[in-house]
């Protein structure tokens, strides 16, 4: 069987590249372009939705952070209380 490869070179690339570029439209139907548009739109309404959910996300969490910080402030008060009780049975 006969081995068609062949090696390209940079410059080869660098043609290929070029003439795609200038042909596209030529190469690929119409409606392509038109639903590559489409495809964008659709992904900078979802990249938009994904912040919103990000955001929505971060704002929950911060005030779960403050509720389980105001959790902690509570317990340690509870440990300061329980500290002096022990101190005051301590010295009698």
């Amino acid at each position: 069987m006969a081995d068609y490869a062949m090696e390209l070179s940079q410059r080869h690339f660098e043609q290929i590249t070029g003439y795609l570029r200038e042909h596209l439209s030529e190469i690929f139907p119409p409606h392509m372009s038109m639903a590559n548009a489409y495809v964008q739109t659709q992904l900078q309404v979802d990249m938009a939705r994904l912040q919103e959910g990000v955001r929505a996300n971060r704002e929950l969490m911060e005030k779960q952070f403050e509720f389980v910080e105001r959790r902690f402030e509570i317990t340690d008060e509870r440990f300061v209380a329980l500290d002096k009780r022990f101190e005051a049975d301590a010295t009698r």
